[in-house]
């Protein structure tokens, strides 16, 4: 019997080893092929840079698919398994592809910032293989983690795994009681003043600065709402209950005009489900894409009724119907595009680069305002000052390679090879954590996922703060009573 346990052991062993030897080659190769892959965009770049517009923008809508198709089956190809980098660089590929694609397909909406000419035509040229640039880069750095990943290996429920879940769940839920109140007022408050003055006054208006705004004592209270229902997500396994506040916080949220922050905990609830509850199957694949469809319909639908706050229900479907939903939505993320185009055009020459400026925000924003004075507010960021180039009456956003442009310019793609590579190491430690059955740890990661999806169309200057403010008192809370537990059996 234990010469037979010891063989067991020998084999799973030689597996391992296996293993790593297939990831390290796999690794090599998708390192060869990222430099071959660079050198190949140079040449194309130059040899297109006087082609027709029309051409150029097709030209990148074909890169772009191929570049991403790449990424996707090989990273698959490498670890047997979808992670949070492909699901990140997915939704980077809609956020700065998404018009390009559409011009690709034949399919020209109205208001398309690409025909707007907020942008020069070698501009946008530019972008889009400065973007590729970036893919690559970021491939790169996440390739040079593969070697370290380990195989998610589904352990069934001991008495500490139950226990783990248990307080995490017993954590969410004492903090969402907390937080209920400023949660509903806020949300309230937000859907009449969207009803009454508009999104855009109500976003960009005074009222950020007044008693409900996100700095507040009760917006600060009211963040922690989403961490909570995470946690409660996560500890309650196969409980249905979680959704139901979940399904209520989403209906208020987006009600109040915003889709955001319930799309980035939607997207760390799918990951958390098929990473810790269930594995992905066609089926349930299958069923991911109806959800998604049905999500982005509702998030035109949103979208319409917050621009259109006067017209009935009517009209705004009516809208939805003319213009296909999916394209709408892929329409309106591939705007995130225009904001960071706008930062290559008008960076430096009208802007200066801010050299690790708001880098430098994002770490001391993790302080209180009241002792920093302010500085987060006084910091330059894309939205505020580009947005004038693009239209003064609502803000553009930004993304992570904006924000990277607007630091160090070109540089800052070796800033994104860093950046591939910590996302490569989140995911190993998140996989490690999973495996050990590690739940407190599992929500701190997943906690993590949410907070950087984000920043496909917005800047990093709220990462810390995000993390350290909503997330870390959670997992401090469950690990309170974990240690409460422990000295009671003690006893």
């Amino acid at each position: 019997m234990r010469e037979s346990i010891v063989q067991g052991q020998l084999d799973y062993q030689k597996q391992i080893e296996l293993l790593k030897t297939k990831r390290k080659f796999s690794q090599a190769k998708m390192i060869f092929f990222q430099f071959f892959s660079i050198a190949i965009l140079m040449l194309l770049e130059l040899a297109f840079s006087s082609a027709d517009s029309d051409i150029q923008i097709k030209l990148i809508a074909i890169l772009g698919l191929v570049i991403i198709t790449y990424i996707l089956t090989s990273s698959y190809s490498a670890i047997k398994r979808i992670d949070g980098y492909m699901i990140f660089m997915v939704l980077s590929f809609f956020f700065m592809f998404g018009e390009q694609e559409l011009v690709l397909l034949g399919i020209k909406m109205d208001n398309m910032w690409i025909y707007q000419g907020y942008l020069r035509h070698d501009t946008i040229y530019s972008l889009g293989f400065f973007t590729l640039y970036t893919y690559l880069l970021m491939h790169l750095g996440y390739s040079l983690t593969l070697h370290r990943r380990v195989n998610i290996i589904y352990i069934p429920d001991k008495d500490s795994d139950i226990s783990s879940r248990k307080q995490l769940m017993k954590a969410g839920i004492v903090i969402s009681l907390v937080v209920l109140y400023p949660t509903v007022r806020i949300l309230i408050q937000n859907i009449i003043l969207n009803m009454t003055m508009g999104y855009g006054e109500r976003i960009y208006g005074t009222v950020q600065s007044g008693e409900i705004g996100t700095d507040t004592i009760m917006g600060i209270l009211a963040s922690l709402m989403i961490p909570a229902l995470l946690a409660m997500f996560i500890g309650g396994q196969d409980s249905k209950w979680p959704w139901i506040p979940i399904a209520v916080y989403c209906g208020l949220y987006m009600f109040s005009g915003s889709r955001i922050n319930v799309f980035c905990m939607l997207c760390g609830i799918l990951y958390a489900h098929f990473l810790v509850h269930s594995k992905l199957s066609k089926r349930k694949f299958l069923t991911v894409l109806l959800v998604g469809f049905s999500i982005a319909t509702l998030f035109s639908f949103v979208s319409h009724w917050r621009n259109n706050i006067d017209s009935s229900n009517k009209e705004i479907m009516s809208q939805l119907v003319e213009n296909n939903p999916v394209f709408e939505i892929v329409k309106e993320m591939g705007f995130t595009s225009c904001a960071t185009g706008a930062v290559l055009q008008h960076c430096p020459s009208d802007k200066p680069h801010l050299y690790g400026q708001s880098y430098l925000c994002g770490l001391i924003y993790i302080l209180p305002n009241a002792i920093t004075g302010n500085y987060y507010v006084k910091t330059p960021e894309v939205d505020s000052e580009f947005k004038d180039f693009i239209t003064p009456h609502s803000g553009i956003g930004s993304s992570f390679i904006a924000e990277g442009y607007y630091n160090f310019g070109w540089f800052s793609l070796i800033l994104f090879l860093f950046y591939g590579y910590l996302i490569g190491v989140f995911c190993n430690k998140l996989e490690r954590s999973v495996n050990r059955c590690d739940f407190p740890k599992i929500f701190i990661y997943i906690g993590i996922f949410c907070i950087f999806i984000l920043y496909v169309r917005s800047d990093t200057r709220t990462f810390f703060r995000y993390l350290v403010w909503d997330y870390v008192p959670i997992y401090l809370f469950c690990k309170l009573i974990s240690s409460r537990k422990v000295r009671r059996t003690v006893r």
